[in-house]
Parts: structure tokens; C-alpha cells; sequence
């Protein structure tokens, strides 16, 4: 059975799930929680990533730190939202 960590801030808004199944991981978190997701050990290792938007779908692989890959996708998703509006 998968040992589950469950990580919440007092104010509420920061829900960050871990589920551990040895040798993987699973991380779960809304977007806003990337500042706090930088904290947590495991995203400074190499894994699988998957975003969910409303009707997109992505999945990417960090060959480094996940937390880096997705600070620089963000980044990037960002910019072109400002481009286009």
C-alpha cells in the first residue's frame, strides 16, 4: 500500500499531495502552489510531469529538477499569454 503525505497551509490555499509506491512518486498540486512545491524535496529530482488546463493536456519529462522544468514552462506560458493579449 502507498505511504500518502498530505501538505496543507494553515491559510488553506497551498494543498500539495504526495503518494510514495517505492522506487516513484506522485506529487499533486494546483499551479499556485508552485512556490511551495520548490520546497519539497522531491522537486529536485528528474521525473514525468503532467499539466492540466481547462481543455489542454501536457505531459513533459524533467531530465533534471521537476520544479526547474516547470518554473521555465510557466515562464514561457506566461510570456506567450502576454503576447497574444
Amino acid at each position: 500500500m502507498p505511504n500518502h503525505i498530505f501538505i496543507s497551509r494553515e491559510s488553506g490555499n497551498d494543498n500539495i499531495s504526495i503518494f510514495y509506491d517505492e522506487p516513484s512518486f506522485v506529487v499533486i498540486a494546483n499551479k499556485d502552489d508552485l512556490a511551495s512545491i520548490q520546497l519539497i524535496d522531491e522537486s529536485k529530482k528528474p521525473g514525468i510531469y503532467i499539466l492540466l488546463g481547462d481543455d489542454k493536456r501536457y505531459i513533459g519529462q524533467a531530465s533534471n529538477a521537476i520544479f526547474s522544468r516547470l518554473q521555465q514552462l510557466l515562464n514561457k506560458l506566461a510570456l506567450v499569454d502576454v503576447l497574444l493579449t
